[in-house]
């Protein structure tokens, strides 16, 4: 059971990654979130938290040069 937590961490920090996310931010950033959703099993609230949304603060962003 452990091990299916710990692959969805390094999973949601390679995605992150992926989609030009600082991954301790963009992890922080779900933490604070996901208490807060309303109905979490509404796709439309989690789609919002997906590392390609475009509501994802800019805070939680790489801008590469």
């Amino acid at each position: 059971m452990h091990r299916d937590y710990l692959q969805l961490l390094l999973l949601s920090q390679c995605t992150a990654k992926a989609n030009n996310l600082n991954p301790f931010l963009y992890l922080t950033f779900l933490f604070e979130k996901l208490p807060q959703l309303t109905d979490n099993t509404n796709e439309q609230e989690l789609d919002r938290l997906l590392p390609w949304s475009k509501t994802i603060p800019i805070s939680c962003r790489i801008f590469k040069k």
